[in-house]
């Protein structure tokens, strides 16, 4: 039901606020937070980035294969640490850096974009401030799968 929200979220965002703004999201990617984490979570932690990519970035599959590695790292992490709200923040942090990261490096080996590692770090600085308030909200409001 998370993703489901979150993309929603991602979507209206996308639509509706300008990409310009200081108000980028990655709704969908950070839901790999708080999926249910049992022994299904990486097929769908995997279909949630393939569905991703559908919707928003059309990277045949990299996006499945970046929230895949997502999911292993959010499940490894939370096996170490106790989830509370700043846990969750600090996760969260580490998510859109190594998201944003990983694609930046794919993307440009690849040649399908081309970006100075100051342009990494203003896309950094953009994604951050709604994300957080968004790790924040829901780790407010949802109860953790233990």
């Amino acid at each position: 039901m998370i993703s489901v929200i979150s993309i929603i979220l991602d979507l209206f965002n996308n639509n509706i606020i300008k990409k310009e703004s200081l108000f980028l999201s990655l709704f969908t990617m950070l839901s790999v937070m708080f999926i249910k984490r049992d022994n299904k979570y990486y097929l769908k932690v995997f279909l949630l980035g393939v569905l991703y990519d559908l919707i928003f970035t059309n990277y045949y599959l990299l996006n499945g294969i970046i929230f895949l590695l997502l999911g292993i790292l959010t499940k490894y992490y939370y096996s170490k640490v106790k989830i509370s709200i700043f846990s969750n923040l600090v996760l969260g942090f580490l998510l859109v850096i190594l998201y944003q990261g990983l694609l930046f490096i794919v993307l440009n080996i690849t040649k399908n974009n081309i970006n100075t590692f100051n342009e990494f770090l203003f896309i950094i600085k953009h994604f951050i401030i709604i994300n957080i308030i968004y790790i924040f909200i829901f780790s407010l409001i949802k109860k953790e799968d233990k």
